[in-house]
Formats: C-alpha cells, structure tokens, sequence
C-alpha cells in the first residue's frame, strides 16, 4: 500500500504538468504510482477543490484506474455520489459519470445518485445530461423501483434530447431487459 506522504509530492507534480487537454503527464503518474485506496482517497480529496485543474485531474486519473482495473470501493462510491454534486467543471462531472456505468452504487446513496443524476439531465453541458441519462438508466437496472420512472424519463428524452444524447441513451439501453418498457394488457 502507498504512503500518502510519498505519493501526494509527485501528484501535485503531474497535476501542474497538465494542462487541462493533454492527460500524457496524468498517465505516466498512473503508471509510475499503482493505485490503491490511499491513492483513491487523495484524489477524491483534491477533486474537492474548487480548482478547474486539479478537479479534472483527479477526476480522470480515478476513471482512469478503474479502467485499468482498479476496485472502487463501496466508500469510494459513496464518496463519488456526494462529490458528484459538488464538482464544478463539467468535464469532472463528466469523469464522474462514466465511472457510474460501471462502479455500484452503494444502496444507502441510491436516493442522493438518482437525484443528482436527475439535476443533471438540465445541465447545460451535452456531454454531462447525455452521462446522467446514461446513470439513471444503470440505476434503474440495479434498482429495479426505479424502472418505471426512468423508463419516462429515458422516453422523453428519445423525443426532446438532442442526437447525441438519444444516441448515447440508446447505447446505454442496448440489450437492456427492461427497456423500453413492455405494453401490459389488461
């Protein structure tokens, strides 16, 4: 397990060395420092920040770990959910997002992750509504109660979004079991 004191000197470098659209300083990071939960934690205590830089950075090396396969723990989810909710850089939010399409959320913040995925859905960002649509559809899948709520939302959203949202909607549905919701006779 790393020491916080040892990797948090080197993060703060590879986070000045970005520039906010080239991630090459972020990756050799990743590659030279494994993630663990000492390394999760920290960066979910600096996306806390207000700022744009640091938010961004720590938000893309937490999507990043995990894509390699770092665990996100059941903690670390719950601490995604309320941070979520406080980021200010839609491409945080964003970050954000994609990691819900693939790390649980823990059932005692479904209530927080359903409303704060629901908020943004009016984000003014494309990116940012067509992920939380993208969140509310795995929540429902997890979730079986919500189904038929998101399943409305998720059918206006096919009528009102723009392309790209409908498409990544329909990406996300792609297969589901559940939707689009089966016409019940009576």
């Amino acid at each position: 397990m790393a020491n916080r004191q040892t990797i948090e000197p080197q993060l703060h470098l590879a986070i000045q060395a970005f520039d906010g659209r080239e991630v090459a300083p972020l990756a050799r990071f990743l590659d030279a420092v494994p993630y663990d939960a000492v390394l999760g934690d920290l960066l979910l205590e600096m996306a806390t920040l207000t700022d744009r830089r640091m938010q961004v950075a720590a938000t893309w090396l937490l999507k990043r770990a995990h894509e390699q396969g770092a665990m996100i723990s059941v903690q670390q989810a719950a601490a995604m959910i309320t941070l979520l909710a406080q980021v200010t850089q839609w491409e945080a939010k964003l970050h954000l997002l994609q990691l819900f399409a693939t790390v649980p959320i823990p059932p005692t913040h479904v209530d927080r992750a359903f409303a704060t995925f629901l908020e943004l859905t009016h984000d003014e960002n494309k990116f940012v509504r067509a992920w939380a649509y993208n969140g509310l559809y795995h929540l429902a899948t997890a979730v079986p109660v919500l189904q038929d709520e998101v399943a409305v939302l998720l059918l206006q959203a096919q009528q009102t979004e723009a392309a790209s949202i409908r498409a990544r909607i329909r990406n996300a549905v792609k297969g589901s079991i559940w939707f689009p919701p089966k016409v019940r006779s009576v």
